[in-house]
């Protein structure tokens, strides 16, 4: 005599059994179920032999294995591709900051204001990689005579070529010849990197113009985080000078 939970638990079963097999199977349930189950194919080999794969080589073989094989092959070497790209990123960025951290150097070691001056102007073309570097300085008078590398400019001068008062720098990737920024250098300088160099509240206004000698050099979407250390770094080496030499009068 059968218990009568067991005939309704085969009952169940078979309900079930029943509803599964009505239900239509497609290609998006099949995919979902096999994700679920990636060993399947290594449980059931003679289910594996008996599939299409997407490459038969030719030959009418199934070879799975060779379709993974490959597929491995080919994901390793986007993966090698990417970690190159990477490793180049960040030489090119350690070259980068090694390059600012000596700019800074250079002006923190300046002997007197004069001396960094001409550090910035005439050192900071070689140590920046760049065909020429301007100091750009507001003044009441533009006429007034400055050292060479030192460009005058009319009050606001500096917040127009930065794009405004809370720009911190600019990238331009093709500058006309601009006399403003260069001087006499305008002619050959085709792109620019321009700084703010802030200096205190109290002096003007000035900026670092970097000139390069080809267009695209400076790319307007290139991060300016080391630019702008450098050019925090100077304006208050600049300040310091600024201060001792007002307290020496």
């Amino acid at each position: 005599m059968s218990h009568p939970d067991a005939s309704k638990s085969d009952a169940s079963k078979s309900d079930g059994a029943a509803n599964a097999a009505a239900q239509p199977l497609d290609e998006a349930a099949v995919a979902d179920w096999l994700l679920r189950h990636p060993d399947f194919l290594v449980r059931r080999p003679d289910i594996a032999a008996k599939l299409a794969p997407p490459d038969r080589g030719g030959d009418g073989v199934v070879d799975l294995q060779r379709f993974m094989v490959d597929r491995h092959r080919s994901e390793l070497s986007k993966l090698r591709e990417n970690w190159e790209q990477l490793l180049a990123v960040s030489r090119a960025n350690l070259s980068t900051q090694q390059t600012i951290f000596e700019a800074t150097l250079t002006a923190i070691r300046a002997a007197s204001f004069e001396a960094l001056v001409e550090s910035v102007t005439h050192r900071y073309p070689e140590i920046l990689h760049c065909e020429t570097v301007t100091l750009c300085v507001e003044s009441n008078d533009v006429a007034d005579p400055t050292p060479a590398g030192v460009q005058p400019m009319r009050t606001g001068d500096v917040d127009a070529y930065l794009g405004g008062a809370a720009r911190r720098s600019r990238f331009i990737a093709d500058l006309s010849p601009d006399p403003v920024l260069f001087g006499p250098a305008a002619g050959i300088v085709r792109s620019a990197a321009l700084v703010r160099i802030d200096m205190g509240p109290d002096a003007p206004k000035a900026l670092l113009a970097i000139g390069g000698r080809e267009a695209d050099a400076y790319a307007p979407d290139q991060a300016d985080d080391l630019l702008a250390f450098l050019g925090q770094a100077l304006g208050g080496t600049f300040a310091a000078w600024l201060d001792f030499d007002h307290g020496k009068t």
